[in-house]
């Protein structure tokens, strides 16, 4: 009797220590999702609040051929666009006042593009007692001693009849009123027939496209943050005493637990869990996306003036479940995106409900734009240029082409041990982008992707 208890004791035993090493194997919840209450967080800063998470791609104020616009990055737009942020907050707009047919003759004050969508309604803090909406663009329009706000949703359609109150349209066009035309960016919408004109080859464009006039842009000076190692650590790694550091030859360093890895470099900094990515799935919440990449951001990157948020997708996994969420940032500076990268983007982050997936970040920040200007050459003759690489490229035979973008930017360029931002027109056709030096219009190595 004795032995069969002591036999069927050690096969209890070896069966509860093949189930525990499976477990240790196979079924590890990562570390830091198991006791991420336990642990005082380091972190560079708190998130911002949620309105401030989506910024307008640009602000246009409309001329009679040449629209005025401002975009992050100069002087004014967060002001303005903070002021009007407000009112939709506040929920002091106010419908009905009047009839529509019995409205002012009205003059559109300014328009709000937005790229990404701008969520408002229902489960956000802008107009959270109406229905939930994303928006794609806002226009206002004084209507004589009135200020009328229309909603333009990406679905399509819009809703008109909403007004600011007396005290907020007061404090915007007071604002408004202290903004000169000179510091924001000449901007003009072509249609396909005008700019196949200009460089006689059929172009399409799916909507009036938005192109910059400018004739020369502020020399900018970059600088390359050093990057706090022990801090960068602590905050990426709850269990940070167990973290091995590996030297690579290229003066980079890696660390590691064995479950996630960051690694710095001189230029950019990469993290990796991708335990997590398999493990958890995303939220289908667009505002709930964007409150966990703001959290996520200002924890492990941070989020300095000047950065916005360009684009965000929810990528579907089985069963109809999201995987995880993608998200980029892009630096501006006067208003120009700074580019560097095979993407260009600043920071590049993917993340699921378990938490942070892959973080790629670039450690360049716009420093200061100098006095001296430096000239670049017309639009018109960079579209010329870039349709004449894309012919020689044989992409015309994909079919019909189709123009979708027309921007001048900053490229981080390194030259006499100094980094600096260097013109560049973007030109986009059919999803092929090309970056052309501003001033000579060369094809740039590695400019055409």
């Amino acid at each position: 009797m004795k032995e069969k208890v002591q036999s069927l004791v050690l096969i209890l035993l070896v069966l509860s220590s093949l189930y525990l090493t499976y477990l240790l194997w196979y079924a590890r919840v990562p570390y830091e999702v198991a006791t991420q209450e336990e642990y005082e967080r380091v972190y560079f800063e708190e998130p911002r609040p949620a309105g401030r998470v989506i910024a307008p791609e640009k602000i246009v104020f409309p001329g009679q051929r040449t629209n005025r616009v401002l975009k992050e990055g100069q002087p004014g737009f967060q002001e303005v666009w903070g002021k009007i942020l407000e009112q939709l907050e506040k929920g002091v707009l106010k419908g009905g006042i009047v009839s529509e047919n019995r409205l002012p003759r009205g003059s559109l004050l300014l328009q709000l593009h937005f790229e990404p969508p701008f969520p408002i309604g229902s489960g956000t803090t802008a107009m959270p007692e109406r229905p939930y909406r994303e928006l794609a663009g806002l226009e206002i329009w004084e209507r004589g001693e009135l200020l009328e706000l229309v909603l333009k949703a990406v679905e399509g359609g819009e809703e008109r009849g909403l007004f600011l109150e007396e005290g907020g349209a007061q404090q915007l066009q007071e604002l408004l009123e202290k903004l000169s035309p000179d510091s924001m960016l000449p901007y003009r919408e072509f249609q396909g027939e005008e700019l196949t004109a200009l460089v006689d080859f059929p172009i399409q464009v799916e909507e009036p496209l938005w192109i910059p006039l400018l004739e020369s842009v502020p020399a900018l000076e970059i600088a390359v943050e050093e990057p706090e190692h022990e801090r960068l650590v602590k905050i990426f790694f709850t269990r940070y005493n167990l973290v091995r550091r590996i030297d690579e030859r290229d003066g980079a360093t890696i660390y590691t637990d064995g479950e996630r890895g960051l690694r710095i470099g001189r230029e950019r900094l990469e993290y990796s869990a991708p335990l997590l990515e398999h493990s958890f799935s995303a939220t289908d919440s667009y505002p709930a996306a964007l409150n966990q990449a703001n959290r996520l951001l200002c924890y492990y990157s941070g989020w300095p003036a000047g950065l916005r948020l360009v684009g965000l997708d929810l990528v579907s996994g089985e069963g109809g479940r999201n995987s995880l969420c993608r998200c980029q940032w892009r630096f501006y500076a006067g208003g120009l995106p700074l580019l560097y990268g095979e993407n260009g983007w600043t920071v590049e982050m993917a993340f699921n409900d378990g938490g942070l997936i892959y973080l790629n970040r670039h450690l360049f920040q716009p420093r200061k734009a100098a006095e001296e200007e430096i000239v670049v050459a017309p639009f018109s003759q960079a579209l010329k240029k870039a349709f004449k690489e894309y012919q020689e490229q044989g992409a015309e035979e994909e079919g019909p082409a189709y123009l979708e973008a027309v921007e001048l930017a900053y490229l981080v360029d390194f030259a006499d041990s100094a980094y600096r931002g260097q013109p560049v027109w973007v030109v986009r056709i059919n999803g092929r982008e090309m970056i052309l030096d501003g001033k000579s219009l060369h094809l740039l190595e590695g400019g055409a992707r």
